[in-house]
């Protein structure tokens, strides 16, 4: 497949747009009891561009934006791409330093915040415009402010080929880096996602994943305002809110990471719960286990497990619903504009299990990292492939199956937490002389971070008291949850720590 084939797309602006002119009276957004129609969500758009554009900032600039999900993220997402400026969301759980370095490295000019985030970034608005969402903070002005602001253009600037989004994903070396992802990345990704032959795009979407996750976004939310559906937007994951919500507006489908399901299935209403709407759960971010697939199937509710990375759009395989448990385990099959291969040492051939290196392919595939040439060119295995460091092998069928990770990725709860990060901040512990932090088996979180530690001296220190040390260091959901002591760590001949062995050897679920 020639990925110059994909060369036609739209900007996220003008899909939207498309929706608004086809159906104005449409319901767009529901957020905390109020629902916006389609000419009213653009109307307000348009409101926060022209207010940026009254800012001077424009095409090429850098606009942030840190807090739980509101009906304002959307609108500056929308906003900054109709001006052709890039859109860099943030992980709200991120620790003061760590935001700080993607508000620096990304030389954002703009920052939006919610009032927690806020007052976690106090200082920033000396150096930097600065507007809080539903609250008050000296030096930062107020969001409230740009709703009837009015005169932009009514035609949107950003052509389909420039950049959109610039997603942060931890790095391997400690220092997380922006994926961009274009505008015409993002237009592919939603035509692999109508196409997979899944009910993934309903006429009502749930949104109660974090929008700044690839997945919260991609996956449904953004699908769904394109094909003219309704998103029912939660600030935060809740599964009693979760249940109600499904009832009460019908809701046909949305995406979560296996630890939401969780506890959406240990929910006590679940049992008792409506979801005859439902048409399709799309998950993502870890491996669904086969007890918590029956259990959704009991309740006649399909569940179609995704692969991809953020440097992917989101979609990069699925695993349909009538294969989930035919197929356990796996990461499904590329979409309708996509391709996968396992590099093989020595240009072996693929043959069905054999282990090697994921590779992917397709317009939906990231353009760079953000003014990290070195790693950019790292990630690319020649003639559009995209190296994802993962591990994986395919079968007689051509399903996925992902067997480990290069980058010693810990997923937990449907977060990415590197270990070479949590290392680097462990290693400035006083009384710890060498450390190891791998992913154990987890009953709520599908892995759970853990320290495997050699102290300085005879005595131990407490899981607490590494975890009051990392406050402020990292972010919370990267902190162990386990710690394990040894006398060494397992090296080979050229001195790296063999995690595999630790993995044999503390793969107890805890």
């Amino acid at each position: 497949m020639n990925k110059n084939t994909f060369d036609t797309s739209f900007s996220q602006a003008e899909l939207l747009h498309l929706s608004v002119s086809r159906h104005p009276d449409f319901p767009a957004i529901s957020f905390e009891g109020t629902t916006y129609s389609y000419e009213t969500f653009w109307n307000k758009i348009m409101s926060v561009a022209h207010w940026l554009q009254q800012q001077n900032i424009c095409s090429g600039d850098n606009i942030a934006y840190v807090g739980t999900n509101h009906i304002s993220f959307l609108e500056m997402l929308f906003a900054a791409n109709f001006i052709g400026a890039r859109f860099v969301p943030i992980n709200f759980r991120l620790a003061r330093n760590e935001m700080l370095h993607i508000l620096n490295d990304a030389k954002v000019v703009l920052l939006v915040a919610d009032e927690p985030s806020a007052k976690l970034l106090s200082g920033v608005e000396e150096r930097l415009t600065s507007l809080i969402v539903d609250g008050h903070m000296p030096g930062w002005l107020e969001y409230t402010d740009l709703a009837d602001l009015t005169g932009t253009n009514k035609n949107p600037e950003a052509a389909a080929n420039e950049d959109a989004l610039i997603l942060y994903t931890s790095g391997t070396t400690g220092a997380s880096k922006g994926a961009v992802l274009t505008n015409r990345n993002l237009f592919w990704n939603f035509i692999n996602t109508v196409t997979c032959g899944e009910p993934i795009v309903g006429r009502v979407s749930l949104t109660c994943a974090p929008m700044f996750h690839v997945g919260g976004l991609n996956v449904t939310t953004l699908p769904t305002l394109f094909t003219g559906g309704h998103v029912v937007l939660h600030k935060a994951f809740d599964p009693e809110a979760v249940l109600e919500t499904i009832e009460a507006f019908k809701v046909e489908c949305f995406w979560a990471a296996p630890s939401m399901l969780l506890m959406l299935a240990s929910e006590p209403k679940f049992r008792e719960a409506s979801f005859t709407s439902l048409k399709m759960l799309v998950c993502g971010g870890a491996p669904v286990p086969p007890s918590l697939i029956r259990k959704f199937n009991e309740r006649d509710v399909l569940i179609s497990q995704g692969y991809g990375l953020t440097e992917t759009s989101a979609f990069a395989t699925l695993l349909g619903s009538r294969a989930a448990l035919d197929k356990i385990g796996s990461a499904g099959k590329p979409p309708l504009f996509g391709e996968i291969k396992i590099e093989l040492p020595d240009d072996q051939m693929n043959i069905s299990g054999q282990r090697g290196e994921v590779l992917i392919r397709g317009p939906m595939v990231f353009d760079r990292y953000w003014m990290k040439e070195t790693e950019t060119d790292q990630s690319n295995a020649g003639n559009g492939w995209f190296r994802t460091g993962d591990i994986g092998y395919q079968d007689h069928d051509g399903y996925l199956f992902i067997a480990d990770r290069v980058k010693d990725i810990v997923i937990s709860g449907g977060e990415n937490v590197y270990s070479a990060e949590v290392e680097n901040a462990l290693f400035d512990h006083p009384n710890i002389k060498e450390v190891a932090v791998i992913g154990t088996p987890h009953p709520k979180w599908g892995e759970g971070v853990t320290a495997i530690v050699v102290v300085q001296s005879n005595e131990e220190t407490t899981l607490e008291e590494i975890r009051i040390f990392l406050e402020g260091r990292i972010a919370r959901y990267k902190m162990p949850i386990r710690l394990e002591y040894i006398e060494s760590l397992p090296r080979n001949s050229a001195g790296k720590v063999l995690k595999y062995i630790l993995r044999e050897r503390f793969s107890e679920e805890i």
